[in-house]
């Protein structure tokens, strides 16, 4: 009888091993799914895939990580509002270290820059000036200024980034473009209301003002041809009908 006893707990306590081995592998597994889905760019299952992580997640590290994740996964989507809302309630509701804070920082001013709101990005890239031993920051927030036609500043940000950044590819760039940028005041600027006449006179015209001649001679041969078609077909209604049906729907 004791050996019975004895033997079922050495039963039970294996069954129990292999359960928490089991739940550990699948957990894993799903982990490990999640970011083949990012890599594949398949943002929107990789979305699921880290709520459902996180929603079962007994960790406070791993349940912030998969935050991030999500919220990563709505910029790179360009759900940039979705993104903004998560990384914000991340910042208030959890406790952070320092590069935590830089990460959702650097992340929500990615976001504004997606939204063409440079001036609202800048102030979260800038709060990661102080530890941002990567780069990165000063990179985007040269993207931001930029963005803003504001070029010695973003040659300034351009060179830092240049000379903290590891990526050889991107560190190069970085220090083309903080020489580069100074010429920005010298780039043509073109009148968009005279563009809009142009085009609206002959279509193409103010493409080709702005320097897109492909796009211009595109807008051309299409929109004069459906105008074309559209004014023949007005002229078979005028002489054979009296509803202008057809003339309505080429239009």
């Amino acid at each position: 009888m004791i050996r019975f006893i004895s033997s079922n707990k050495i039963i039970n306590v294996i069954v129990l091993l292999l359960i928490i081995w089991s739940s550990s592998a699948i957990s894993q597994t799903k982990v490990d799914y999640a970011e083949s889905l990012m890599k594949e760019k398949d943002y929107f299952r990789a979305i699921s895939a880290y709520k459902e992580l996180a929603f079962f997640s007994k960790n406070e590290d791993s349940t912030i990580f998969f935050l991030t994740q999500i919220g990563r996964a709505y910029r790179l989507s360009r759900k940039y509002e979705l993104s903004i809302d998560l990384f914000s309630s991340l910042m208030t509701k959890h406790p952070k270290s320092k590069s935590q804070l830089d990460y959702f920082n650097i992340n929500l001013g990615l976001n504004y820059i997606g939204l063409k709101v440079s001036s609202q990005a800048l102030p979260y890239l800038e709060k990661t000036f102080v530890t941002d031993s990567t780069g990165y920051a000063y990179f985007f927030a040269a993207l931001a200024e930029c963005e803003r036609s504001n070029w010695k500043k973003a040659s300034d940000y351009y060179y830092k980034a240049g000379s903290l950044l590891n990526n050889q590819e991107i560190k190069m760039l970085s220090l083309e473009f903080s020489s580069k940028v100074l010429n920005g005041d010298k780039i043509p600027k073109k009148n968009i209301f005279l563009t809009t006449a142009m085009s609206s006179i002959i279509p193409g015209l103010g493409q080709y003002y702005c320097g897109h001649y492909f796009d211009a001679a595109q807008a051309f041969v299409f929109v004069s041809s459906f105008a074309f078609v559209s004014y023949a077909i007005y002229r078979y209604d005028r002489d054979y009908n009296s509803n202008y049906v057809l003339t309505g729907v080429s239009i």
